[in-house]
């Protein structure tokens, strides 16, 4: 990236969360991401309990578009690339660094700015409502596909501040994929 693409990203980084208006805090709410091993950004995380009969899931996503103000040297920077890519060992990111790998990037234990899609599932996991919505939220735990395999294969323990969630979201799955 030019120099002025970086240091634009590191201002919009601090601008972000000072302008990024009303937002539903979710940042009590458990939450973890799943991702490869070698991941070096997370830009999904996911909440879910049970409740009665069903269960509620939320899914959250980087709100990357807060740090991009629209017509910024940034934005057309991020229109040109259209995406990041990834090929084996390498990244060529769409976003700076400060942005990509840092304030969008929903690692653990640090309060961020998200798209979540909340969904309330019924008796048999029938959808009987979802609200999408600007959030604020903090990941409680960074998993990866290997340690995933061997919560639910019993062979490690969930950390504890996302087993009861893991297990809800866990279960959701499995009664979606019987559908």
């Amino acid at each position: 990236f030019r120099p002025t693409i970086e240091g634009e990203a590191r201002e919009a980084a601090e601008w972000a969360e000072r302008e990024s208006g009303p937002r539903r805090d979710l940042t009590a709410l458990a939450t973890f991401t799943v991702d490869p091993a070698t991941a070096r950004d997370f830009d999904d995380a996911v909440s879910a309990q049970r409740e009665g009969e069903g269960a509620r899931v939320w899914v959250h996503i980087a709100d990357v578009a807060a740090h991009v103000k629209p017509g910024s040297l940034l934005d057309a920077e991020a229109r040109r690339r259209g995406n990041s890519t990834y090929v084996p060992g390498a990244v060529e990111p769409m976003l700076p660094h400060a942005l990509s790998s840092e304030a969008c990037s929903l690692v653990p234990g640090i309060e961020r700015l998200a798209v979540t899609t909340e969904v309330e599932l019924g008796p048999g996991m029938e959808v009987r409502g979802s609200r999408f919505y600007r959030s604020r939220i903090r990941s409680d735990a960074r998993l990866d596909y290997e340690q995933l395999d061997a919560i639910f294969a019993g062979r490690a323990p969930a950390p504890e501040a996302v087993a009861e969630p893991l297990a809800a979201a866990r279960d959701v799955a499995r009664e979606l994929g019987e559908q």
